[in-house]
């Protein structure tokens, strides 16, 4: 195995834990999602956050024929607003795809990580966790703090500490859809050295002038917009060797197809490899997302 370890992924993984869980762990609110079904290859791992002071829920997916002395690229991907991480896995299918796929020939290895990140956008918006609203109304809830540094700061370090990953920039991929979809593109843009493909699917970007629910929480002035919005960021952010990929559908009811299309503009202007596809018929919904989805593992993994 790499580096010498003599534990096994598994019991390390258990190990840490146990051992590194400070609080109990929360009851992880599903606004009646469904949730998935634990197997060999799909498991609930809780690690704990030590910005955000609780056990954060995240789902790993190996792929067929997992080798602990193996190495595999990650893909971590990113739920949406009022879903939890499971919806990646549950509506929208992607391991049923990924092993289609792989069947097929057309996919290589991969481990998938869907982490809780709760109603947060994915980014550092405050010092201290701090929810507002009815903690198990995930439809309509908000969280502050340091959602950010979990992901970037514990979470990844965690995932390559723990399975046989490639653990650098390389071998690391990032998405998500709408909230999620705006969370992986900040997190790439504000770390390239990280990750070297990103999807924004079905991502809440807004357009120059555009006013959403979000904007004054997630841009509350001019300066932090600079250091927050993906558009913002990839006008400035050097992005050499990163792949970028944005999907909308023509009927999205929030009308993120402007937002998509000008990321596009301002990225194909600075000479980055990005791929911009406005689906017909597409609406806003996990429907959507299963209707893509293999067209982003082809993107991600493909052979």
């Amino acid at each position: 195995m790499r580096g010498g370890r003599v534990i096994p992924w598994i019991l390390a993984a258990v190990l840490f834990v146990a051992t590194e869980g400070c609080m109990p762990r929360h009851d992880r609110p599903t606004g009646g999602e469904p949730v998935i079904t634990e197997t060999d290859r799909l498991k609930v791992v809780w690690v704990q956050s030590g910005v955000l002071r609780r056990e954060m829920r995240v789902i790993v997916c190996l792929p067929e024929g997992f080798r602990t002395d193996g190495r595999y690229p990650v893909l971590y991907l990113l739920h949406g607003h009022a879903n939890i991480e499971d919806n990646w896995f549950t509506k929208v299918g992607i391991q049923d795809a990924y092993d289609r796929l792989s069947a097929a020939g057309r996919l290589k290895p991969l481990i998938m990580v869907s982490p809780e990140i709760d109603n947060s956008w994915g980014m550092n918006l405050g010092a201290e966790p701090r929810l507002v609203g009815n903690p198990d109304d995930i439809k309509n809830n908000s969280w502050t703090g340091p959602f950010e540094d979990w992901l970037i700061k514990e979470l990844i370090p965690f995932i390559d500490g723990h399975y046989p990953t490639i653990p650098d920039r390389d071998g690391r991929y990032v998405g998500g859809q709408s909230m999620g979809g705006l969370a992986a593109l900040h997190l790439a843009f504000r770390h390239p050295d990280l990750f070297s493909k990103v999807g924004g699917h079905m991502p809440a970007l807004r357009a120059a002038g555009e006013a959403g629910n979000a904007e004054a929480l997630l841009y509350p002035d001019s300066e932090t917009r600079k250091a927050r919005d993906p558009l913002m960021l990839a006008e400035t952010a050097d992005l050499g060797g990163m792949k970028v990929w944005l999907d909308v559908g023509d009927r999205d009811r929030y009308n993120f197809a402007p937002g998509c299309l000008r990321l596009h503009e301002i990225l194909t202007s600075r000479g980055v490899q990005a791929e911009y596809h406005l689906v017909p018929g597409g609406d806003h919904s996990s429907a959507y997302a299963k209707s893509q989805v293999e067209n982003y593992l082809v993107f991600y993994a493909g052979e």
